[in-house]
């Protein structure tokens, strides 16, 4: 059973300019009904962002340990695994993005894993 209390919200709000505004999703919420809940938002460079949240919603049905994240043992191991990918994107597509603007991203996690 998870514990009560915890409350996490985002904005929705993505600004690439004067005329360019959308909603993008900023709080992604993975979970296994009462079991376990992983809440991961993000902030900063949307491209790497939404990159390093669509890895864990693709691999979320992959045996893999390093794509899943009900496969982490803890909040620690989540949050390593979280850090591992975008140091994985950011070496991948940062060079690129860099000549248009800052590719770094920031991200706050929360939730419980295993009790």
């Amino acid at each position: 059973m998870l514990p009560d209390g915890l409350l996490l919200t985002s904005d929705s709000r993505s600004n690439a300019g004067v005329y360019q505004g959308a909603k993008v999703r900023k709080l992604a919420v993975y979970e296994n009904q009462g079991e376990w809940l992983i809440c991961i938002l993000s902030v900063s460079n949307l491209g790497a962002t939404q990159a390093v949240v669509a890895k864990f919603r693709h691999g979320c049905l992959s045996g893999n340990p390093l794509s899943n994240l009900a496969l982490a043992p803890n909040m620690f191991e989540v949050t390593r695994l979280v850090g591992k990918k975008l140091r994985y994107i950011l070496g991948r597509d940062g060079e690129h993005v860099r000549a248009y603007g800052n590719p770094d991203a920031s991200f706050l996690i929360a939730g419980q894993v295993n009790g």
